[in-house]
């Protein structure tokens, strides 16, 4: 049996499958002036805020995300 392996970014919901190794990249999201990486030290209230402002100052919207 040839041996499979699914690379995924951080945010996909399967973990596992039988017969499959999995490995994850972070994803990461770039705006001009910053980097936010999903990984264990993201802050998720810190960068709610920061996409608030960053479109809000950009005279820009962006549908769909907000703090839960």
């Amino acid at each position: 049996m040839r041996k499979i392996r699914i690379v995924s970014d951080s945010s996909s919901d399967i973990l596992t499958l039988e017969h499959v190794d999995f490995a994850f990249s972070p994803m990461k999201i770039v705006t001009a002036d910053r980097e936010i990486v999903d990984n264990a030290a993201l802050n998720v209230d810190e960068m709610a805020d920061y996409f608030n402002g960053y479109y809000a100052e950009k005279g820009g919207m962006l549908v769909g995300f907000e703090k839960i």
